[in-house]
């Protein structure tokens, strides 16, 4: 499953903003969370912290102590950081003000999306004179691909670098809430973030002062923004004597916003500038005419669905606001034909296309490393599960510890052991005596043991029921676990340290800075050929088989250790994606010549399946909930069938091994 990261300083939760740049980035991400796992990385604001909303995992980064807007800058001086450091496939930067880019491509290990809900440098240039437009103008040319909500955006961007790649993506709204019903007209509405200059609000208070006295509705003003600009906009209000006709709602939530949509008369759009305007399509899609000024990103607004009035003329929005206020047929037969407008824009649309692009660029940034290669292909590990349980093809599935094949494959273990042979072998089911090591003894403690034999004849005991219930054979291979492998011929001075830190005697002495570093010791060498030889002489060579084994994905030296000597007998193993541990950009060579393909039968019945591994799984998912993955397996396609053969998996990969080392 690929990794995908949206990176927004912006956040449906944030006090100060919570724009509609922050609801478009959900509402795609909880979307593409069905097909990849998601993240969107954040600002912090004052009671954040790092959640899971819909499906997607929200961190926060940066800071609350100076206020909002430092806190924006500070979050993208982080960004370079955090993409060298996180783990993705791609990264989709959703730019930001007051320069909309920060560079991310020079930093990304991956390749990098810029989402353009805004280009904000010439805004920001002319509120805070400072040159914004230079920056954002040279740093939109270190971007290759671009994703942009509107015509007029793509349109900014081209002209800056008609060579980028530009993807048009409008944003979208729940059309299943917006139910056409009698409506009860009471207000003018303005739906949008609290921002008196680029909203335009002085503008629309203006113009509606004007008018106060013959429109017949009331003004309110609903969306939150930070204090200065909140206290900004009560200032108008009391210089203009409109408190008793203008109410301010504050922030307002979903329900709430159905509601105040669904009892307005007419919607308002006074900005300024805008990039889109999410809050004029969700006016349409409730049947609401709209009122904005003629700006070159409202070109998409229709005419027979809004005032369109000449920017920034007070005069002219205060008759165009009378106009719809005193004409009922008007407000019907345009709010009709708005909601016809927005039938065309839907977020589960928006979404979908989102998925290709993004499916698009990892497929290629795939095919620059390995040229020829096919990286995805879901019918692969379908195909290869059909032929064996048609052939009764016995299975081998090689597990570094008591608990990685159900923690990997364990859904397809489940679908082939009533359907042919399966065999689970576990090569390191074995503990050292002490001296232990702190994280050995961090390790036994976590599990609630003090005597590491002990602790692995109750896991050996386990797992042999485990799979025994399902009808699976079993085997433990005997060999040590790597916090519990000790050097053979420790030297003169490790062995004096030994004995205060028992750390100078093993192989790997700490959990995170040895055995998850993906590196192995020399010494491991000699045990890979051991282990190679065990397996050689355990699984019959001369009958047709398949064998799967950990790819080694997350570094942890067992599971490289376990892959490297299962290949080496068996070449043409099929490699699951070890699980929960993270692929990290050196495990690319482990795709080689294999094709990506993921299995979905059974995922339900798993979790049954690993807690039934008491004495581990607590201790891993403390909440007693397993998160729902699909299986990855790396099936090798040199093998397989050619175009017309009746069978999927060729016979020579069926029998293939290295017969070094048989016995």
């Amino acid at each position: 499953m690929y990794r995908i990261i949206f990176s927004n300083y912006d956040d449906l939760k944030n006090p100060s903003y919570g724009g509609g740049g922050a609801l478009a980035v959900h509402e795609v991400a909880k979307r593409l969370a069905k097909d990849f796992e998601v993240m969107v990385l954040t600002g912090k604001y004052y009671g954040s912290k790092n959640e899971v909303v819909d499906g997607v995992r929200y961190e926060r980064a940066g800071t609350t102590i100076l206020g909002p807007r430092a806190g924006q800058l500070f979050f993208l001086a982080l960004l370079p950081f955090y993409a060298r450091r996180m783990n993705y496939d791609l990264w989709i930067e959703s730019f930001t003000p007051p320069f909309s880019v920060f560079f991310l491509p020079l930093f990304a290990k991956r390749p990098v999306i810029g989402l353009a809900h805004t280009l904000a440098g010439e805004d920001a240039e002319r509120k805070y004179h400072l040159p914004f437009h230079l920056v954002e103008r040279f740093g939109l040319k270190v971007y290759q691909r671009f994703i942009a909500v509107s015509e007029f955006i793509r349109q900014k961007i081209s002209s800056i670098d008609p060579r980028a790649e530009i993807v048009v993506i409008p944003n979208g709204t729940d059309l299943s809430v917006c139910k056409k019903a009698d409506r009860e007209e009471k207000y003018i509405l303005f739906l949008s973030r609290i921002e008196a200059d680029q909203k335009g609000l002085d503008l629309l208070l203006n113009a509606y002062r004007l008018i106060k006295n013959q429109i017949g509705f009331p003004l309110y003003i609903a969306g939150a923004g930070n204090g200065k600009e909140e206290r900004k906009l009560r200032q108008l209000i009391d210089r203009w004597g409109l408190a008793d006709c203008v109410t301010l709602l504050g922030r307002v939530e979903k329900k709430e916003k159905e509601m105040l949509c669904s009892r307005a008369a007419i919607g308002v759009v006074p900005s300024r500038f805008e990039s889109f305007s999410l809050a004029a399509l969700e006016f349409l899609a409730f049947g609401l005419p709209v009122v904005a000024f003629d700006i070159p990103a409202l070109s998409w607004l229709p005419s027979d669905a809004a005032i369109k009035v000449p920017a920034f003329d007070v005069v002219a929005l205060a008759r165009g606001l009378l106009t719809l206020a005193s004409d009922a047929g008007l407000r019907r037969k345009m709010g009709d034909r708005g909601r016809e407008v927005a039938q065309e824009y839907s977020w589960d649309s928006a979404a979908e296309k989102y998925r290709e692009y993004i499916l698009s660029i990892i497929g290629r940034d795939w095919d620059e490393k390995y040229p020829g290669l096919r990286r995805e292909d879901s019918s692969a590990i379908t195909g290869v599960v059909r032929d064996i349980v048609e052939r009764k093809i016995p299975c081998y599935f090689i597990s570094p510890h008591l608990d990685d094949a159900a923690l990997s494959a364990g859904s397809l273990i489940r679908h082939l052991a009533d359907k042919t042979e399966v065999w689970v072998l576990t090569v390191f089911s074995e503990a050292d005596q002490g001296p232990l090591t702190l994280s050995a003894k961090r390790f036994l403690g976590k599990h609630g043991y003090n005597n590491s034999q002990e602790m692995y004849a109750d896991r050996q005991e386990e797992d042999k029921e485990v799979w025994r219930k399902l009808g699976v054979s079993s085997a433990h291979l005997g060999f040590v676990d790597a916090l519990w492998r000790k050097k053979d011929r420790p030297g003169l001075m490790a062995r004096s340290f030994g004995r205060v830190f028992p750390e100078a005697l093993y192989l790997y002495p700490t959990y995170r800075f040895h055995v998850v570093s993906g590196k192995l010791a020399p010494q491991d060498e000699k045990l890979k050929q051991d282990i190679s030889a065990s397996l050689n002489w355990i699984i019959p060579q001369r009958r047709k088989k398949m064998v799967f084994c950990p790819a080694g994905f997350g570094g942890h030296a067992d599971h490289i250790l376990a892959g490297a000597a299962v290949r080496s007998v068996f070449p043409d193993a099929i490699l699951w994606k070890d699980y929960p541990y993270k692929v990290r950009r050196r495990d690319g060579n482990l795709y080689a010549g294999r094709i990506v393909s993921e299995w979905r039968v059974g995922l339900e019945e798993k979790q049954k399946l690993i807690f039934s591994y008491r004495s581990q799984t607590k201790q891993m998912f403390s909440k007693g909930h397993v998160p729902q993955r699909n299986e990855v397996f790396l099936v090798p396609f040199s093998q397989l069938r050619k175009e017309g053969d009746a069978s999927f998996i060729s016979d020579n990969f069926l029998g293939r091994s290295d017969r070094s080392y048989e016995k």
